[in-house]
């Protein structure tokens, strides 16, 4: 399939052209995954939820009135199943997996990464989600404002807001880890 956009892959797949929502999916699965692990700290969790959330696109596809928006209208999907799923397994602890670390040639620089990477990531859990999930498809998916709002349900300024608390709260937090 050539380059097509979103809105034309959404058309086509709602008339049941699975080939055009597998190319949705491939196109969107990893970002979408990434962020919903960074959300939750959890791969695992992650990959379930991404994995629930292309079924559900896939059988609500026809809900979906204007198909430009159906990344946003996805993250959005993903997002309250997570939730959902959070809220359902409250006591339950889930293993983390750790990261797989970075082929470096200079092992002390290797370590300073690690141990940089391991402080923001706590850092980020320790967020309250609604910062570090518009803080996250800020930095990490480089989404306009305005994407962000919608599928949070939020104002554009509000959005804004949010991201420019999030970075101070983080800088706040990595202060002592910054000054070294």
């Amino acid at each position: 399939m050539m380059a097509e956009s979103d809105g034309d892959l959404v058309r086509l797949a709602k008339f049941g052209d699975r080939r055009a929502f597998s190319t949705l999916v491939d196109r969107h699965w990893e970002p979408l995954r990434r962020w919903l692990c960074l959300l939750s700290g959890h791969a695992t969790s992650a990959d379930d939820v991404t994995q629930d959330a292309f079924l559900q696109a896939w059988s609500s596809l026809h809900q979906l009135a204007d198909t430009e928006r159906f990344r946003s209208w996805l993250y959005r999907i993903a997002r309250n199943l997570l939730f959902d799923r959070q809220r359902d397994a409250r006591g339950r602890q889930q293993k983390e997996l750790a990261d797989v670390a970075d082929t470096g040639t200079d092992p002390l620089s290797d370590v300073l990464e690690r141990e940089g990477n391991e402080q923001l990531q706590a850092a980020l859990q320790r967020l309250p989600s609604h910062y570090r999930e518009v803080y996250l498809l800020w930095t990490r998916d480089d989404w306009p404002y305005h994407q962000i709002a919608e599928v949070l349900e939020i104002s554009e300024e509000t959005a804004r807001w949010r991201v420019c608390v999030a970075r101070q709260l983080l800088v706040k937090e990595l202060k002592a880890y910054l000054s070294t």
